[in-house]
């Protein structure tokens, strides 16, 4: 499942959630609470099967295969059909190598 904004059709990906300090959690605890916090700002937005259809072109289009890539390719097929402006946050963005349309903006976290 990917999530959407309440205040706007944004994406959010994660690997390490950061405060806005800027320092990294220190433990488990603290990563799962501030995980658990963004998630609680987020509408959850299920990848339909024409989004799935989508994805798999996406990786074709870039010559990209494997499960490598196939989160990433669900995290571009929806920002693509989501209603602009869309911004992607993610902690790896040279790892979304799908195209992006206008008004997808990718956000490293």
């Amino acid at each position: 499942m990917l999530l959407s904004a309440l205040s706007g059709p944004s994406l959010l990906t994660r690997r390490n959630i950061h405060g806005t300090d800027g320092k990294s959690p220190k433990s488990p605890r603290e990563i799962q609470a501030r995980f658990d916090y963004a998630v609680s700002r987020v509408n959850i937005v299920p990848p339909t099967e024409a989004i799935a259809r989508h994805a798999s072109k996406l990786l074709a289009a870039a010559g990209l295969h494997g499960h490598k890539y196939a989160l990433d390719s669900l995290v571009a097929a929806t920002a693509l059909v989501s209603p602009a402006p869309v911004t992607i946050l993610t902690s790896d963005p040279e790892d979304l190598l799908m195209p992006s349309g206008p008004g997808v903006r990718v956000v490293k976290i």
